[in-house]
């Protein structure tokens, strides 16, 4: 049944939980057709997921910059990889999520940055 409902259904429902991203994250794992439909609208501010969740919210943050330290370009990859800097290593994303990415807080990124260097072998993909 989930997976008959059309994009013109499912769209609306996801951007309706856009504010709650807690309820919003388990339907990506519904379906693949459900993941690649909410993933945009979860992945449009995902830093608002940890604010949440405390119990996750650090391991979350990990695993978030780890994903956009992962799509940076080779070059500046290359740029962290001179200043000593352990790159997360994977060979497939399933999506280019940086494309996704609409509200930036700036707040949430600086600690999150800072909690990642302050733990850098705590690696989370």
């Amino acid at each position: 049944m989930a997976s008959t409902l059309i994009p013109e259904c499912l769209i609306p429902i996801f951007k309706y939980l856009e504010d709650d991203p807690v309820s919003l994250f388990p339907c990506i794992l519904v379906n693949r057709y459900w993941c690649r439909t909410a993933i945009p609208i979860l992945w449009s501010n995902p830093f608002s997921l940890t604010k949440f969740d405390s119990r996750y919210g650090s391991r979350r943050m990990f695993s978030l910059i780890n994903t956009f330290i992962i799509t940076l370009p080779q070059e500046s990859k290359n740029i962290l990889i001179k200043q000593e800097i352990k790159i997360p290593e994977i060979k497939n994303l399933t999506f280019n999520y940086q494309t996704f990415l609409r509200v930036i807080d700036m707040l949430c990124i600086d600690l999150a940055v800072k909690d990642w260097f302050a733990h850098p072998n705590y690696v989370i993909l």
